[in-house]
């Protein structure tokens, strides 16, 4: 039998140790060193901190190719709260002729220290593409909420 999102979300918690406050669906496009871009996911904000989070996965193609051994890997960025030093989003209401014309994705840019560093010394910056069906404001709010910092908008 299928998991529900209730038992989804719950389980997710549980393995977490922390509080899902909010979530999206997401593109990740840059930023981590571990990571090639474009990767979807998860776009996850804690009660603790902010997360991206591929799941492995395979399509027929590549099952194929690959004679079923399966070449999609998970993968998980974290992002504690106290680490993240700025965000910017870009996104947010426009006139209806931009959605059809010019319409670009929402993107979040989380500048965040690297490995503990101080704000001045090296820092990679995590760029996510934030493409959600509803309204991302919520999540926006909630990342908002996380690290105390107020989100610059740009167009």
């Amino acid at each position: 039998m299928a998991q529900t999102p209730e038992e989804f979300w719950d389980q997710y918690e549980t393995s977490l140790g922390e509080k899902v406050v909010s979530h999206a669906l997401g593109r990740y496009l840059g930023g981590w060193d571990e990571y090639d871009p474009p990767l979807w996911g998860l776009l996850i904000v804690t009660d603790r901190s902010f997360r991206f989070h591929h799941f492995a996965h395979d399509n027929w193609l590549t099952s194929w190719l690959s004679r079923g051994e399966g070449t999609g890997k998970e993968r998980i960025i974290v992002i504690p709260a106290e680490e993240i030093t700025g965000v910017r989003f870009s996104g947010g209401p426009k006139p209806w002729w931009k959605k059809i014309f010019a319409y670009r994705p929402p993107v979040l840019a989380v500048s965040y220290r690297k490995d503990g560093a101080l704000e001045s010394e090296h820092r990679k910056k995590g760029t996510l593409h934030v493409e959600t069906g509803s309204d991302e404001q919520p999540f926006v709010d909630a990342l908002t909420a996380l690290t105390g910092i107020r989100i610059t908008n740009r167009e």
